[in-house]
């Protein structure tokens, strides 16, 4: 009897185990990413809804003639406000909504990949016309992982103005990477008396 054979595993079993293990590695990863974009998508639907409601307060202060039609962004970065994508086209009232969001949100929103991107960020303008109907709009350039709502709530977009900086996110003028085909947008209706 030969009593010195030696128990172990062959180099097939450790790299099928090896396989196995890189295999459950990548599903989980994929997983993660993908729930991170998700929770992303869920915070710009949070802070465009805040940034809605708060215009909507601006107004009743300061009342309905927004001169914003240029643009505005909000992306965290007070410096970083308008978006001129025609000569005649300005956001005179930028510096005081964003004076009066960052009072009373506590500060500006940005993004939740951070200041300063040129493929997502928030944006107001109040140069649109949904259903035959002028109305300002603000929206979230880019979504992740949700699906647009642009059809739904104002299928004008991206047809024709300045669209919000919407379809010159991968233009010359903002020089983003991606196609801005995923805005989540809101209407920004006022009541007056």
């Amino acid at each position: 009897m030969n009593l010195n054979v030696k128990k172990g595993f062959t180099l097939v079993e450790l790299l099928i185990v090896v396989a196995v293990i890189a295999i459950l590695a990548s599903l989980i990863l994929a997983n993660y990413f993908e729930a991170r974009k998700q929770a992303r998508d869920e915070r710009r639907v949070i802070d465009i809804e805040q940034l809605q409601l708060a215009l909507r307060l601006y107004v009743e202060q300061y009342g309905q003639q927004i001169d914003c039609e240029g643009g505005v962004i909000f992306d965290g970065v007070s410096s970083n406000t308008r978006i001129d994508t025609k000569s005649v086209n300005t956001c005179v009232d930028a510096t005081n909504i964003l004076n009066f969001i960052a009072k009373n949100m506590k500060d500006i929103p940005q993004d939740p990949l951070g200041p300063g991107s040129n493929d997502y960020y928030y944006y107001f303008d109040n140069n649109h016309t949904c259903n035959g109907v002028a109305v300002p709009i603000i929206f979230a350039v880019n979504l992740e992982s949700k699906l647009s709502n642009h059809v739904q709530v104002c299928p004008q977009i991206g047809t024709g103005n300045n669209d919000g900086g919407y379809s010159f996110t991968t233009g010359s003028f903002m020089n983003g990477t991606k196609n801005p085909s995923q805005p989540y947008v809101k209407l920004i209706t006022f009541s007056y008396q």
